[in-house]
């Protein structure tokens, strides 16, 4: 009996997702080829509607693999690696465009062939884009969650899944029906978009690398959604794939929850250093309980609280004096400071109550 742990559920679902695209671009070239010559192809576009939703699932399931791997990583970590997914994805959509700008009105610069194969490498790429980022913002949704939070979400969820078979509904066209499941999303992911606990828990350092990183996601998404609008109004592409509910929805999801997230985490910016002190007060404390342990030493405790009285009196030098009738001495009793400094502050300060540790 083989157990599920054992199965690598990611590459077999890398593997159906890259099966089920070449089984798409096929499909869709035999349409292409009836099309153009006037012939029965023999295959219905309901077949392209299955293809893409199977390769929708499995795209989906190759992330949430990965995330499930990575659950521990930290915020920065997880969100670059949505940049970096953003930006290949961007690049070979730019790069597509310089390459039928070369072309020009050469003959294989208007073949319908190759013009639908690189729409379907774009296509791979942005879908591959938007679920891994939508996976990303169900991540820092999710973080702190309460029920309320997991119920959104659960609800998003199950319209996603109705927006995913919607095509057979409306038949890939951009009528009312389409615009009002697209408002319906929008709305759910405004609601999503102000679970942003996880903002707080970032340094000042970390929350402009952040903005950074979400400026890049936004950019990329706004690339891929001008390379989707401009491929769908070229004359000579039969097959669109991209006028979908589900694609569209992704779309306005990743560049609702990063233009909030930006924007939150730009107007906490002068709030970090009061976040920061108190985190790191939080923190050394509980070092400090920590390392009263029998196997610990005297002089490490004393380490830990000189530490926790800079940081709680907001002090920029300390040290510790220790009764003279102490066994043990402290190997380095100063913070920032040398000997003749303490002596000239204590001549300064002689009313100054002084740390004695007894």
């Amino acid at each position: 009996m083989i157990k599920n742990s054992a199965l690598p559920l990611g590459r077999i679902s890398l593997f159906l997702a890259i099966l089920v695209w070449l089984a798409l671009l096929l499909v869709d070239l035999v349409r292409i080829f009836g099309m153009i010559n006037n012939l029965d192809s023999g295959v219905s576009e309901e077949v392209t509607w299955i293809l893409e939703i199977l390769f929708f699932i499995f795209i989906y399931l190759v992330y949430r693999r990965i995330f499930w791997k990575n659950k521990q990583s930290d915020f920065l970590t997880l969100i670059w690696r949505g940049v970096s997914t953003g930006l290949f994805a961007a690049s070979a959509g730019l790069l597509t465009e310089v390459i039928y700008l070369a072309l020009g009105e050469s003959k294989i610069g208007t073949d319908p062939f190759l013009r639908n194969v690189f729409y379907h490498i774009n296509f791979a790429l942005t879908s591959a884009f938007l679920i891994f980022t939508t996976l990303l913002w169900k991540h820092l949704i999710l973080y702190q969650k309460n029920k309320q939070v997991v119920n959104q979400w659960q609800v998003f969820e199950l319209s996603m899944l109705g927006a995913l078979f919607f095509v057979f509904f409306n038949h890939n066209n951009l009528d009312y029906s389409f615009l009002f499941g697209l408002t319906i999303l929008l709305v759910i992911s405004i609601l999503l978009a102000v679970n942003l606990k996880w903002i707080p828990y970032l340094n000042f350092k970390e929350k402009w690398k952040t903005l950074l990183f979400l400026f890049l996601i936004m950019g990329c998404a706004g690339v891929l959604f001008y390379r989707v609008l401009d491929s769908g109004n070229e004359g000579n592409l039969q097959i669109n794939l991209t006028d979908n509910l589900f694609l569209m929805a992704l779309f306005g999801f990743v560049f609702v929850y990063g233009l909030f997230s930006f924007l939150v985490t730009l107007f906490n910016l002068p709030t970090s250093s009061v976040f920061e002190q108190k985190l790191t007060e939080a923190i050394n404390f509980q070092k400090l309980s920590q390392s009263i342990q029998p196997e610990e030493s005297e002089e490490q405790v004393l380490d830990i609280l000189l530490d926790s009285c800079i940081s709680a009196s907001f002090s920029d030098a300390a040290w510790i004096e220790l009764n003279p009738k102490e066994s043990f001495q402290v190997k380095n009793p100063l913070r920032f400071l040398d000997e003749s400094t303490k002596t000239e502050i204590r001549s300064l300060h002689p009313q100054n109550v002084f740390l004695q540790i007894y």
